[in-house]
């Protein structure tokens, strides 16, 4: 899949449903910061990630699939 680096999101929601890749921005400060997001993302648990991606109120605040059920159910 090719996909704009942009932020990310796209980018990385295609990634994490194990599609293969490609992200393409005319800016290498996207394509750094997508990639760190990913390895992030594969490398830390849930709450240290939405630590790393700035989002305090929930960082370290879920421990389980529920918790993110309930995240994911107030945040859309």
């Amino acid at each position: 899949v090719l996909s704009i680096a942009s932020a990310g999101d796209n980018a990385l929601a295609l990634a994490l449903t194990g599609a293969e890749v490609t992200a393409v921005d005319i800016n290498p400060v996207q394509l750094a910061w997508v990639e760190l997001q990913y390895l992030a993302r594969m490398n830390l648990n849930f709450g240290e990630y939405l630590r790393f991606v700035g989002d305090c109120e929930w960082g370290g605040a879920l421990q389980d699939l529920s918790d993110v059920a309930a995240w994911r159910a107030e945040v859309y």
